[in-house]
């Protein structure tokens, strides 16, 4: 198992933690230390997840969530393809209202020059759209024994850990605000050129760039009106929720189900898709802007569902049908051998 380095304070004290799987109550590991900084062991046993760290000292506390590659979910799925799930760090900390240069004023992308890479999220909580967007996905997979590798764009920009390239399918889990250039150029031509499948959830995705250099993120780009594939879209927010309507399924990911499906509040409008792309799958409330689109772009497959509410439709509490049979046909999609 490797070792995860996370910074506990300025000063040395003494805390606790404990180290669990995303979904599960039991901790995998508990124990008491002091010092600086924690240095918590994965076990070499772990299945690739979402863990999260939780520490408290003198009544504060702080929980971290851990990107872990580890053994497959099942025995079954070891020699299978599985999709990569990548998850927005390089967002996460564009958006952490953390004051890293102790001036007094939270450093985010959206009003410094850079900031870096890895530091302590604001409130000690979880990031943002973390428990809306990315847990729900994560717990579905888990507890529909879907598999799937996993890293984060933040790995993908430092060439750590899985690749594109290796993977037959990808699933952005969750809004994507800042993409690092090096990850939107491979992403880009590993759809067009090589034959790789995308779904992105989230919303207003895709926009953006910054540059990592030297674990800092630096020069954050102004938002364009597409996304890096080249998809005009726009959010729009309803007054009452409402479900998506079917229009057109050349992909056959609403085989089976009801023509309306899930209830959401927030759609993502496709304006114009990219050039040269051809419109497979579509579902909305406007028939000439649909708001879940898949499109073939070159070799590849682009499928966007249109909402960042897509996730939540996927909780047990939820009880929906329609939405997780649909998510269950886009990973079949995904984990086809290029």
């Amino acid at each position: 198992g490797s070792v995860a380095r996370l910074e506990v304070g300025p000063t040395r004290r003494r805390f606790r933690f404990a180290l669990s799987r995303l979904g599960s109550k039991a901790p995998i590991r508990r124990d008491r230390r002091r010092g600086r900084t924690l240095r918590v062991g994965i076990p070499a046993g772990a299945r690739t997840g979402v863990y999260l760290v939780r520490v408290r000292s003198r009544g504060r506390r702080a929980v971290w969530p851990l990107a872990v590659t580890g053994l497959p979910q099942t025995e079954r799925s070891r020699d299978r393809a599985r999709p990569l799930v990548v998850l927005p760090a390089v967002t996460w900390q564009g958006v952490n209202p953390w004051d890293s240069d102790l001036d007094g004023f939270a450093d985010t992308l959206a009003g410094s020059r850079s900031v870096p890479a890895e530091r302590p999220f604001a409130g000690g909580g979880l990031p943002p759209g973390f428990a809306s967007e990315v847990s729900p996905l994560l717990r579905f997979l888990d507890r529909e024994r879907m598999a799937y590798d996993l890293t984060t764009d933040l790995s993908l920009a430092r060439r750590e850990g899985p690749a594109l390239g290796n993977a037959p399918g990808v699933a952005i889990a969750g809004s994507l605000t800042w993409v690092p250039r090096r990850v939107r150029d491979q992403l880009g031509d590993e759809v067009e050129s090589n034959g790789l499948g995308v779904v992105a959830f989230g919303a207003d995705s895709l926009k953006r760039t910054v540059a990592l250099v030297d674990e800092r993120l630096r020069d954050p780009s102004p938002p364009r009106p597409d996304n890096l594939f080249g998809e005009r879209t726009r959010v729009f927010r309803a007054e009452v929720r409402a479900p998506l309507s079917a229009q057109r399924d050349g992909l056959g990911l609403f085989e089976g189900v009801d023509d309306l499906f899930g209830e959401f509040s927030v759609f993502e409008r496709s304006l114009s898709l990219p050039p040269g792309a051809e419109p497979e799958t579509a579902a909305g409330r406007d028939e000439e802007n649909p708001a879940f689109v898949g499109y073939r772009l070159g070799k590849g497959i682009v499928i966007r569902p249109g909402t960042p509410q897509w996730s939540r439709e996927l909780e047990e509490s939820r009880l929906s049908v329609e939405v997780p049979a649909i998510t269950k046909r886009i990973w079949s999609l995904l984990a086809r051998r290029r």
